[in-house]
């Protein structure tokens, strides 16, 4: 079994389980099956092997006992990570190593920033810390830590103060958070002499600890006019999600240029 996870061969997983063989079975390094398949980026494999009954919780036997997750990490794909989220949840989105880092940490060290939308989206905790004190943020890039765990804002995004003061006093007030967008939104226009925006996605992370309601995003096009997109009205913390404007055809603009953003919801706080 071994051998056919370190081959990358698929196809002889289901015959050899069908045999007997062990599915946790470990290696020298006490890395199982499915930590080998995870670790080369093989989703046929570990798709099996998780539908097969494989544990998820189990770590090597190294003195870092790296878990599962930190594979796929080292895998590096995304349909691999997604897979073991998907069966293992939070717990695996949040696993650490013998020294607490976290996979999250091992994401943002590696840079690769779809592995960290997946993670954060799973409910990977960004606050975290290791043993000798170190957060997410030291493991990260200039760029990592600013898009996904800088408590600043960026440039282009306007988060508007809490606007969910009731003057009925039996009202309970929401808890404030705060919503921060990923990167500069991802703008496709067609250029000419009269020129038009095809489409436009911006992401957003809720990087407080309170769920987000009544969330609106627009974008200000240059000139001034404004476009509402389209995306969920609420957003759990540490969730990442995506805003597009429903556009029926490319709406006819009076230049192109950068593009601001403006987020607001009715518990997000400066």
């Amino acid at each position: 079994m071994i051998r056919a996870c370190e081959i990358g061969d698929a196809s002889l997983i289901k015959p050899l389980l069908d045999a007997g063989a062990n599915i946790d079975d470990r290696d020298a390094l006490g890395r199982t099956p499915l930590m080998i398949s995870a670790n080369n980026g093989e989703i046929a494999a570990v798709q099996e092997l998780i539908a097969r009954g494989a544990l998820l919780s189990l770590t090597d036997t190294t003195p870092e006992a790296l878990p599962l997750s930190v594979y796929a990490i080292k895998g590096g794909n995304p349909q691999v990570l997604s897979a073991i989220l998907t069966a293992g949840g939070t717990s695996a989105a949040n696993a650490a190593d013998s020294k607490k880092q976290t996979v999250l940490m091992y994401a943002a060290e590696k840079g690769n920033e779809e592995l960290i939308k997946i993670l954060l989206a799973a409910g990977a905790d960004a606050d975290k810390k290791t043993a000798n004190g170190k957060s997410v943020k030291d493991f990260a890039s200039g760029k990592i830590r600013q898009n996904y765990f800088s408590e600043t804002n960026s440039k282009s995004t306007i988060i508007t103060s809490p606007r969910n003061a009731s003057n009925d006093p039996k009202e309970e007030k929401l808890k404030e958070t705060k919503l921060r967008m990923i990167d500069e939104p991802k703008v496709e226009w067609i250029l000419g002499r009269s020129p038009k925006l095809r489409s436009m996605q911006v992401t957003v992370r809720n990087v407080g600890e309170e769920k987000a309601v009544g969330v609106k995003v627009e974008g200000i096009l240059p000139g001034g006019d404004k476009i509402p997109l389209s995306g969920p009205e609420d957003i759990a913390s540490n969730a990442v999600v995506t805003y597009q404007p429903l556009l029926g055809s490319p709406l006819a603009v009076s230049n192109t240029g950068k593009i601001d953003i403006r987020i607001t919801c009715e518990n997000c706080r400066k």
